[in-house]
């Protein structure tokens, strides 16, 4: 399950899944600074990167993430960077290799485990340094686990004294719908997210990913 909820008419902020191959789910959510005109074309153009790239890079996440960040610096201005997490998936085994660029790190919760492993391996934001090595991380998701990737118009979304979210609120949400579906999960985080809010005004685009492995 998945959406996005744009601050403004245009959104800055990016996601997809697809299958690279059958058995094979890429997915990928980031975020691009600034807002307006400007951020939503280099969404677009991040969205073409990924869907050309990823299915010959499928084997080295580390070097479409440095290839990603290459092009960045060429085609965008200096202060024009990008957030962004890549991840691939196996259905049959549930192993999971990502590569982090500096995003909120996605949250995989366990059945049976009260505490959210954070996905955080990978390197710095894309689009600010040339020649950046990244790392690819690695994990399992079980079946009826959870896996949860969120912007930070979610960790930084902010209430009438100025408190932020943050990801512990997400992780307790988490816990609290873990037996829903997909779409249940993503409901009950943007509906906690709103009430925390309530009513103030949305500052930044909201985007969520949310993948359950069935049992």
């Amino acid at each position: 399950a998945a959406a996005c909820r744009p601050a403004r008419e245009v959104g800055g902020d990016y996601y997809d899944l697809f299958e690279v191959e059958p058995g094979r789910v890429a997915f990928a959510l980031g975020d691009v600074s600034g807002k307006g005109v400007g951020p939503s074309v280099v969404t677009a153009g991040v969205h073409a990167l990924v869907r050309s790239l990823l299915p010959r890079n499928a084997e080295d996440l580390p070097a479409l993430m440095a290839e990603i960040n290459e092009h960045l610096l060429r085609s965008t201005s200096p202060a024009m960077f990008v957030t962004l997490f890549i991840g691939l998936l196996d259905a049959a085994s549930g192993r999971l290799r990502y590569v982090n660029a500096g995003h909120v790190p996605p949250a995989l919760l366990s059945v049976g485990c009260d505490a959210p492993l954070a996905l955080d391996r990978g390197g710095p934001v894309a689009g600010i340094l040339p020649g950046v090595r990244y790392e690819e991380g690695e994990a399992r998701l079980d079946p009826g686990g959870l896996l949860v990737l969120v912007s930070d118009g979610v960790t930084e979304a902010a209430d009438a004294n100025g408190e932020m979210f943050e990801e512990w609120r997400i992780h307790q949400v988490l816990r609290e719908a873990r037996s829903l579906p997909a779409d249940g999960v993503l409901s009950r985080v943007l509906e906690s997210v709103d009430r925390f809010a309530a009513g103030r005004e949305q500052s930044d685009d909201i985007s969520l990913v949310v993948i359950r492995r069935a049992c």
